[in-house]
C-alpha cells in the first residue's frame, strides 16, 4: 500500500464562463490523501443459473473492446487467466 497527496481544485457548473487562468489562480483547493493498493491478486467470481450470459462475460474479459481499469481511469487491470 502507498499513500499519495493530491491538490484538488473543484470546479462547479457556475464557473463555465471563467477562463483557464481564472480557475488556475483560485484559492479554493482541497487536499486529498489517496491510498493505493498495488500488485494485487484478485479472484472475481460470477454465477448464474443460465450458462449463456456467463460465457458471454468470459469472452468479454478474454478479448475486451476497451482497456479494463480498476480504480482510477489510468489504473489498468491485467487479466491473467
Amino acid at each position: 500500500m502507498m499513500k499519495d497527496l493530491w491538490n484538488y481544485r473543484k470546479i462547479t457548473s457556475k464557473e463555465k464562463t471563467y477562463s483557464y487562468d481564472d480557475i488556475k489562480s483560485r484559492m479554493h483547493y482541497s487536499i486529498l490523501i489517496r491510498e493505493y493498493l498495488y500488485h494485487n491478486d484478485l479472484v472475481i467470481s460470477f454465477g448464474s443459473q443460465n450458462k449463456k450470459p456467463l460465457e458471454k462475460l468470459r469472452l468479454a474479459f478474454q478479448s475486451p473492446v476497451y482497456p479494463i481499469t480498476a480504480g482510477n481511469s489510468d489504473d489498468l487491470f491485467k487479466i491473467i487467466k
